[in-house]
């Protein structure tokens, strides 16, 4: 397993993390799209509902904005922490991920880039610190289910099929 350094940006300090960390989750679909219309499904909190998290309260492609919401798919709550810390507009956005009940942090990119007349969106889940392992959404494999069930809803948006509401 790979080894890490990175700056703790919820902190403010530089924190060099030796732990051993699985390796990353990378899902790609190439989409009937433009580079425009998928920044908007990836950064405007209106199309963010409609295929990723419906409780997002706010999210802006800002550096250093930070977004914070809910998800109780089970007996278990997990509030997401969100803090961006890279925006290259119509090219990547990239925020830290956390929950505010459970050890763990997360590096989630998204990059576009087009590709014969269609976009290629891929995410990318970096764990930089290691989330129980004991809680079964934290598996590699639920992370893999998840991130394809994402990624099929954002193509499914952006093509213009219907994509129904997530309650959780």
């Amino acid at each position: 397993m790979p080894m890490c350094i990175y700056l703790d940006i919820f902190m403010g300090s530089i924190n060099v993390n030796t732990m051993d960390v699985p390796a990353d989750i990378v899902v790609e679909r190439l989409i009937r799209a433009n580079k425009q219309d998928a920044w908007r499904a990836l950064t405007e909190k209106e199309s963010m509902l409609a295929w990723f998290f419906s409780s997002i309260p706010d999210f802006k492609p800002k550096l250093g904005f930070q977004t914070q919401f809910v998800i109780k798919p089970s007996a278990r709550t997990f509030t997401h922490v969100w803090k961006v810390f890279a925006v290259v507009p119509y090219g990547q956005i990239a925020y830290l991920w956390h929950y505010t009940e459970y050890e763990g942090l997360a590096e989630v990119s998204f990059t576009i880039k087009e590709v014969d007349g269609n976009v290629e969106v891929a995410v990318r889940n970096r764990v930089l610190e290691p989330f129980p392992t004991e809680i079964p959404e934290f598996t590699r494999e639920s992370g893999l289910n998840g991130w394809h069930f994402f990624m099929d809803r954002l193509k499914d948006y952006l093509e213009g099929r219907p994509v129904n509401p997530l309650e959780f």
